[in-house]
Formats: C-alpha cells, structure tokens, sequence
C-alpha cells in the first residue's frame, strides 16, 4: 500500500492538482472573502449557471427528471441541461449540497476544474518532456487566457479539463495500447456534446499532420481511431444523442457564415488577432480596447511567457509536426472561413476550439524551456516585448488621430503591461539563471504568480461590471424562494434567469 501510495506521489499527478488548486484558490481569494463565501460573476455566470445548476439539482432530487416547466414554458430536462450541467462530474459533486448552497459551492468546484485541467493537461504534456516541464505547460494550459475570458461560461471549463484524455488516448493507440481513446471520448461525450464535436475535428487535423506522408501506412490505426471514437460515443450516448437532438431542432442551425466574411476586411479584426496572441484575455462584455465586446471566446494568452516560446518552437524546428500544428492553428484563427469549420460553419464563427491549439502551444512552451540552450528565446523575447510595446504607445495615437481604439485606458494598460512584462521577465530568466534546478524554479514562481493576477484580476472586472454584490445576488434568490405560485402552468416574468 505505501509502495503504491509512493508511485502515485512520485507520478507528479498530485502535486500538479494541489498546486493548480491552490493557484485558483488565490486568484478567487478576494472575491470569496469580500463575498462572504459567496462567489458570483456577471451575466451567463450569474444569470444561467447559478440558476440552471439549482434548478437541476432540486428536479434530481424531487424526481422530477422528464418534462420540466421550470425550464422556459416547458422542456425535457436532459435534452435542456445536457450542455450545461448534467455531463458535469463537478456537478454532480454540487448536488450532494442543498440547490440554495450552490453560490456558495460554486467556488471550489470551479478550482477543481482548474486542478483537474492541469492534472489532465500533465498527463499529456509528460510524454514529450520532462515532469518539472511538463507541470510548467500544464500551469500554463489550465490558466490561460482562453479559461481567463470564458469564466462567465462555467461549463466550458469542463471540456478544458477532460480535453486532454483524447489526446493522451490517441498517443497511447500510437503506441499499441488499445482501449483508451473510447473512454476518453466517452468522457468528452457526456462532458459537453458541442465541444466533442470540435475535439473531433481537432483529432483528426491531429492525426492528419502527427502522421505526415504515413498516412497509408498508418491505416490501421486510423482504423482503431474511428472504432474507438465511435465506441465511445456510443458509451456517451445517454447524454449526447438527447442532447444532440435537442440542438437539432434549434432554427439557427441552418444560419451559415457568409461568403462575404470569409476573410477579416477591417484593421480592427487584425488588431485583434494579434492582441488575443500577446496579451492577457479581455473581458467578453466590456473590452477594453479594439472592440466594445466580443463574445468568440478569443484568447490564447500564455500566462507569463505567452507567444515566445511557441513562436521559438515554430521558428526552429519548422517541419516538425508540432511546428506544423501550431503554425496552422494560428493561421485559421486569423481566417473566418477556416475557424468556422471548428463550429460546423455557424455564422458565429466563435474561437471556442482554442484551448486544443493551446494545449500545443503549452506543450511547445514546456519543450523549449527544457532545452532552451538550443533555442533563441531572449532574442525572440526583446523582439515581442518591443512590438507590444510599440503597439500599446502607437494605440493611443491611433486613437486620437485615426479613430476610437482604447475603451477603457486603465484596463488597457494594466493587461498591456502585464503582457510586456511576462515577455521581459522570460527573457531575463532565461538570460540570467543557469542552473536548470534554478530556472525550473523561477520561470514556475513567475507563472504561478501571472495565473494568480491574470485569473484573478478577470474574475474582479467581471464582478466590478455586473453591478451587484455578491450579497444581493443571494438575497435576490431568497425572495425568489418566498415566492409561491397556484400551480406548475404560472410563470413569473423576469429581466433574467435569476427571478
């Protein structure tokens, strides 16, 4: 027993989840404690995923599983629910509380969502690197600006956590050890039926450039990829097929992106690519520069050391598949038509899938700082600090000589200067420290303390711009429970989800 105990201490498994915990309980510190133990947010957090998480857990418990008029004027429960809170193990982890406690609970299952990202992410990562690096990329996965912006969206950081797995289960098939792939996609099934979806286009590109000119010679595997795949839909089913006929009959559907916006056509659109590269992740309802709102979820933000250690990846080893992979990742989320296809062509055209091109992008950051000798990093480091730079001084003359560019000036240099320092910082680590022990040390105290900022300063600004304490949050949801009606037909009309 102690010798099992033992190894699975020594795997790093849990030492990664307890300091990805930890990270997410600071970021969260603040909030917890001016909330009184209440956590809230703003807009989709505070008005749906509150809200639908309470209302889940009280049918569960009083059996009411089938039609619920709760939901809108009526509705199946799992077919409404699937995509937001039944495929959830964190869940179903908050329904062994009362449903008036959730605002409460919340919180701390979020933080296992990040500690099981990382946890995850790690049990990825290590295959190509070393532990001490592969935590590091792990760190870097879980925190990213992709997780930063969509905190509003609480179930999205479920696909983010289990995401991993498929990767990890299609390595394992590469490697002749069969049966892990269908577990991985059955858990990415139940998870969230939309982001599956994506996760599956995602594989294949995966499998399409992991394999190069092999693919003839790799026909078996692909084989055993789609057996595997369909497997596990198949162990899913019972939530994604009723989920997936629900959307099924949503009008908006058949809403596909125009041919006329197949390309970005304004500077702003350009500008906002390279900002999502560089930058720590803006709010989705009040960015604070470029664009009033953006609701595509588009970020993909490195914490600490962002783009510079994948741009070195790319620049060094360009006809390596990883090379190739992120060059085109970043490609597509700079093309509508491209991006699009990740969401079945929807004229949305959001950048939901980012956090699949970020778990490359981590895994190429954990490969360079383990060999960083052999790869330009303090060049390429002074270079991007300098354009920032530029960028942020030349967006104020853009903005009053051209047209409005900065919305909110403190945010804007706040996230702006925290993304040039993450870039002088990994330069100066990397030129100053020698000794690996030491750098490992470092760069993980500098990426620790930008998850803690860059997480918790969004987490801030979304509360600060909802308008509503914590506290009145809570009480609004206690009059609601005052409130009775003469049979299940009433309704009570409401602004939102939460009255």
């Amino acid at each position: 027993m102690k010798d099992r105990s033992k190894k699975i201490w020594e795997s790093g498994y849990v030492q990664v989840f307890l300091l990805a915990y930890l990270t997410a309980m600071l970021s969260f510190a603040v909030l917890l404690i001016r909330g009184e133990g209440i956590f809230t947010l703003g807009n989709d957090f505070n008005e749906q995923q509150i809200p639908f998480h309470m209302l889940v857990n009280r049918a569960l418990k009083s059996g009411n599983t089938g039609w619920n008029w709760s939901i809108d004027l009526g509705s199946g429960l799992v077919g409404a629910f699937g995509f937001y809170v039944l495929g959830s193990p964190f869940a179903w982890i908050s329904f062994l509380f009362p449903p008036e406690s959730y605002p409460y609970v919340t919180a701390w299952l979020y933080m296992a969502k990040y500690a099981a990202a990382a946890a995850c992410a790690y049990g990825y990562l290590k295959r190509f690197t070393g532990k001490r690096y592969a935590a590091l990329g792990a760190m870097l996965y879980a925190f990213s600006g992709f997780q930063s912006v969509n905190l509003i969206f609480h179930h999205f950081h479920d696909a983010v956590a289990f995401f991993p797995l498929m990767l990890s289960g299609y390595e394992d098939l590469r490697e002749g050890k069969k049966g892990r792939l269908a577990p991985a996609v059955a858990v990415n099934a139940l998870v969230n039926y939309y982001f599956l979806i994506q996760e599956v286009i995602f594989l294949i590109l995966y499998f399409l450039v992991r394999e190069g000119g092999h693919l003839w010679k790799k026909r078996k595997l692909a084989g055993s990829c789609m057996v595997e795949g369909f497997l596990g839909i198949a162990m899913g089913g019972v939530l994604f097929l009723p989920s997936v006929l629900f959307t099924l009959e949503n009008p908006r559907l058949s809403n596909h992106l125009p041919f006329s916006d197949w390309l970005y056509r304004g500077n702003r659109d350009y500008l906002q690519v390279i900002r999502t590269l560089l930058f720590p992740g803006e709010l989705m309802n009040a960015q604070s520069c470029i664009k009033e709102y953006d609701w595509s979820s588009w970020s993909s933000y490195l914490p600490m050391t962002g783009l510079a250690l994948p741009l070195c990846y790319i620049l060094k080893k360009k006809k390596d598949w990883l090379a190739v992979l992120l060059a085109g990742g970043i490609a597509i989320t700079a093309i509508p038509a491209l991006n699009c296809v990740f969401g079945l062509c929807s004229d949305t055209n959001y950048h939901r899938w980012l956090y699949m091109l970020i778990l490359l992008m981590s895994l190429a950051s954990a490969k360079v700082a383990e060999k960083r000798e052999e790869y330009p990093i303090k060049g390429i480091c002074a270079a991007l600090a300098l354009f920032m730079l530029v960028l942020t001084i030349g967006s104020f003359w853009w903005s009053e000589h051209k047209y409005q560019l900065i919305n909110q000036t403190d945010v804007f240099l706040t996230w702006s200067a925290a993304g040039i320092a993450g870039m002088v910082l990994t330069g100066l680590i990397t030129a100053a420290v020698r000794s690996r022990k030491r750098y490992v040390i470092c760069m993980g105290t500098g990426i620790f303390a930008f998850c803690i900022f860059t997480t918790g300063m969004t987490a801030w600004l979304y509360q600060r711009n909802s308008g509503q304490s914590p506290q009145e949050y809570v009480e609004r949801l206690e009059a609601f429970g005052q409130l009775s009606l003469p049979d299940e037909r009433y309704r009570i009309a409401g602004s939102d989800n939460t009255l």
